[in-house]
C-alpha cells in the first residue's frame, strides 16, 4: 500500500503549462459504453457507509480495448493493490485521466499517447468484483467528474464562437 501511495503521488505530480490536447475528450471504452457506477455516490461495504466513488465505472468484458481519452504523456503504468493495473495520463495544464483495473498495459511510463490510442485492456485486477474500467479525472489536486470532462468543449468550433460574438 505504501508503494502504491508513492507511485500515485509521483504520477499525479501536477504539471501545469500548455495542454497537450487540442480537441474534446472521448469515452475510453466506446461512445455508448454502459455506466455501472457514477461519480460521487457513497459506497457501502459490509453494511457500512464508506467513501465516495471518485470515478466512472464503465462496463465491458476482460480484454475490451481501452483508449486514451485525449493526447498526453503516460505518467504511470503501475500494478496497485486496490487499483490493479493502472495507467495515468497527463494531458498538460494540470489535467490527468486514470484508467484502472486493466488486464494488460499497452503503454509505458514516459510514452506520448494520442487520443484514441490503445492504453490497455479492460480487466478485473485489484479489489473488484468483475471486469470494468474505473475511469477517473483530476484537475490539479481536485478529482473531477469524468462525465463532465467528456462533455466539456475546450475548443468550440468557429461557428459557435461566431454565434456567440454575434449575440453580444
Amino acid at each position: 500500500m505504501r508503494a502504491d501511495r508513492k507511485a500515485f503521488k509521483a504520477g499525479y505530480r501536477v504539471a501545469f503549462g500548455s495542454p497537450h490536447f487540442g480537441s474534446r475528450f472521448i469515452n475510453p471504452v466506446a461512445p455508448d459504453a454502459k455506466i455501472n457506477s457514477v461519480f460521487g455516490v457513497r459506497r457501502v461495504f459490509n453494511g457500512k457507509l464508506q467513501s465516495r466513488h471518485m470515478g466512472l465505472d464503465l462496463d465491458g468484458t476482460t480484454g475490451t480495448p481501452i483508449y486514451a481519452a485525449n493526447d498526453g504523456v503516460v505518467r504511470m503504468a503501475h500494478d496497485g493493490f486496490a487499483a490493479g493495473n493502472t495507467v495515468l495520463v497527463s494531458h498538460g495544464a494540470g489535467l490527468f485521466t486514470g484508467y484502472f483495473h486493466l488486464s494488460k498495459f499497452a503503454v509505458k511510463k514516459g510514452q506520448r499517447v494520442k487520443k484514441g490510442q490503445l492504453v490497455g485492456l479492460m480487466g478485473k485486477t485489484g479489489r473488484v468484483t468483475g471486469p470494468h474500467l474505473h475511469f477517473s479525472a483530476k484537475l490539479g489536486e481536485v478529482t473531477i467528474d469524468p462525465e463532465a470532462l467528456l462533455s466539456f468543449d475546450f475548443f468550440p468550433d468557429e461557428a459557435q464562437v461566431a454565434g456567440l460574438e454575434a449575440s453580444e
